[in-house]
């Protein structure tokens, strides 16, 4: 049933305020109703990749209780890591899913409807390379856009004029990346995304992976 109104469909990510285990339990959900969903057939994260994260974060949930400092903080990190992926998730249902309220609801999100942004996205400013101090990383960041509600699109290549390849989706305007290869030159780019268009690419940026 195509959207009747001129409200736009959104993937609601309220399942990040969560307690741990309802996080995990809702998680495994929608990692169920997408797996062999013709509707969404290429996930970004792959599903795999999601389960074995919820995997990780399950069993270091159960080592931490009861257990101590280091025990919280790796339970912690993967908490983390797996909010990284629900997200990036939530992002690609949004992309995929055509506006359409029966499509996104098979990917087992929550949906709810807002506004759809005045005119076109413009595409992200700004875009800048950090250093963090790792080997074989670079971390991105840039300014935030306005009206987007599927959040960004990155990519990466080793020439300026490609060919670039999507290296992540985040609904942040800071994106680490890793598994560079140390004294080799990347370009980057962005794009913006909205319920129904997509920004321009911005201006590419580049950094050698120390």
């Amino acid at each position: 049933m195509k959207n009747p109104n001129p409200l736009k469909l959104r993937v609601a990510l309220t399942c990040l305020r969560f307690g741990l285990y309802a996080f995990i339990g809702f998680a495994r959900q929608v990692v169920t109703k997408m797996t062999g969903n013709a509707n969404f057939t290429t996930p970004v994260p792959p599903l795999l990749d999601v389960t074995a994260g919820l995997d990780d974060l399950q069993a270091k949930a159960d080592a931490a209780v009861g257990g101590g400092v280091i025990a919280t903080s790796l339970r912690d990190t993967a908490w983390e890591a797996s909010i990284m992926q629900i997200r990036g998730l939530g992002g690609y249902v949004q992309l995929n899913g055509q506006n359409n309220i029966d499509i996104l609801q098979s990917s087992g999100f929550s949906i709810t409807r807002t506004p759809a942004p005045v005119g076109p996205l413009p595409a992200p400013q700004n875009l800048r390379v950090i250093y963090n101090g790792k080997s074989g990383e670079l971390d991105l960041k840039m300014d935030k856009v306005f009206g987007v509600t599927a959040g960004y699109t990155y990519q990466q290549a080793e020439l300026p004029a490609g060919p670039y390849v999507e290296i992540g989706t985040s609904n942040k305007t800071r994106l680490p990346v890793t598994g560079l290869t140390a004294g080799t030159t990347y370009w980057f780019r962005a794009r913006a995304n909205g319920a129904d268009m997509v920004s321009a690419w911005s201006t590419a940026v580049s950094a050698m992976a120390l």
